[in-house]
């Protein structure tokens, strides 16, 4: 079964990486698909439309169609497939991160994912 996820993109002790663009904590953040389905031969993310590039394709099964994008805010994801009659996965951003990142985290961990929620 397809699973879409999100993780923080982490530096080497553990904090989220980020960037200050305009005033405001851009993090660093990799979407993929995990168990995608076997004839999918890519998937495409859609993102907010705020985005420059608002949709982002990958076509590298081996590390689970990974993109990765920074964000400052929550907003809902979409994944669809390229190959076969597959229903496409949604989420927010806050819910795919706070999912992988669990509730035992480091403290910068959590005040990224307060950041990302609007929290």
């Amino acid at each position: 079964m397809a699973r879409l996820s999100a993780r923080f993109l982490l530096t080497d002790v553990g904090e989220p990486q980020y960037v200050e663009v305009d005033g405001r904590t851009h993090y660093w953040i990799r979407l993929s698909v995990s168990g995608a389905p076997e004839d999918a031969r890519a998937v495409t993310y859609e993102l907010d439309e705020t985005f420059r590039q608002p949709t982002r394709e990958s076509d590298d099964r081996s590390r689970d169609f990974a993109v990765d994008i920074t964000s400052y805010g929550d907003f809902r994801v979409r994944a669809s497939f390229a190959g076969g009659e597959h229903a496409p996965l949604r989420a927010s951003l806050a819910t795919l991160l706070a999912a992988e990142h669990g509730f035992d985290q480091e403290r910068s961990i959590r005040w990224a994912l307060a950041s990302i929620g609007g929290q």
